[in-house]
């Protein structure tokens, strides 16, 4: 039981970690809202539709942020290490079921349970056009 709640602590400190990193070094893109889209097409073929924005040009600005200085120190270092990405993702699940119970009294059966989990990932930048690293894991715990 120690053992498993130690590694409850662990994976909730983790996942602190990682949601705080997150903040400081990510914007939330989740979701456009109405000023985000910007102004109305003047004309019916200038609509882009979901599937044709993936492959448009992102707007400056967007994507990760990183502090300025972050940016000038590995300006100069070759793409393999400048252009390394590290993802975190939080998940929580929960689960519901309620269904009669077969045997007297006819009450109902509850099921629940509650998963939390995540993955983290890292991907190198290109070596000579050639050779790209990534590797990554996933925890759940319940």
């Amino acid at each position: 039981m120690k053992r498993r709640f130690n590694g409850v602590i662990l994976f909730l400190a983790l996942i602190s970690f990682g949601v705080g990193l997150e903040a400081v070094f990510l914007r939330n893109t989740a979701g456009a809202s109405s000023k985000e889209e910007g102004p109305a097409p003047a004309s019916v073929d200038e609509i882009v539709n979901p599937m044709e924005q993936h492959f448009q040009k992102k707007p400056e600005g967007e994507g990760p942020l990183i502090s300025e200085t972050l940016k000038e120190k590995v300006k100069d270092l070759p793409p393999f290490f400048r252009d390394m990405n590290f993802h975190i993702k939080p998940r929580t699940y929960l689960f519901y079921e309620s269904k009669p119970n077969t045997h007297p009294p006819p009450e109902r059966k509850i099921s629940e349970a509650w998963a939390l989990g995540g993955s983290l990932a890292y991907e190198s930048g290109w070596w000579m056009n050639r050779v790209a690293l990534g590797a990554g894991t996933q925890v759940t715990q319940r």
